[in-house]
């Protein structure tokens, strides 16, 4: 793109994810509203949470809407409600997070749309331990995708001596 569409970021994609699932044959799928710009396959993204991701950039495999059966379309437009589908091996996007144009360059994003993601600090703690540890895999997987869903949740794996490896949960 010109220098100028890179300074000007009103016609650049932005969409704001509320829900994420992981499918077992489409992968992650990124329920978004469209806050502005146009998602559609191929197009170039990344997230606003870059530094976590191992490569900078991503592409759109499908857009699509629940009608209430998934239905996939062309092209999401700005003001929409849908899904994205982007190939991530290691999913450390969460609900709240944002989907960025490749080009996009101001850092004050949240800002000019109103959005406010806060690190929440966990006011309660537990600690899960598995029964035995061929079912950590098990609760591993389960509280990762929980904290995928819920922003408010956080993990962490601690040992015990008694107990064996586990989790530290913490909820906001």
């Amino acid at each position: 793109p010109s220098p100028n569409l890179k300074k000007n970021n009103d016609n650049l994609f932005k969409a704001f994810v509320f829900d994420i699932i992981k499918d077992k044959y489409d992968g992650v799928i990124f329920f978004v509203k469209i806050l502005n710009g146009i998602a559609e396959k191929n197009k170039k993204i990344k997230f606003d949470n870059i530094d976590q991701m191992d490569k900078d950039f991503y592409r759109i495999e499908q857009v699509g809407v629940n009608t209430p059966k998934k239905k996939y379309r062309d092209k999401l437009f700005s003001g929409e409600i849908g899904w994205i589908i982007v190939k991530i091996k290691d999913l450390k996007i969460r609900s709240g997070d944002l989907i960025l144009d490749y080009d996009f360059v101001n850092d004050s994003i949240r800002k000019e749309n109103g959005i406010k993601k806060e690190n929440f600090f966990s006011n309660v703690y537990c600690n899960f331990f598995p029964i035995s540890n061929t079912n950590f895999s098990n609760l591993k997987k389960s509280l990762e995708d929980l904290n995928v869903k819920d922003s408010s949740f956080s993990v962490s794996v601690t040992d015990s001596r008694i107990l064996g490896s586990g989790f530290t949960c913490g909820f906001s």
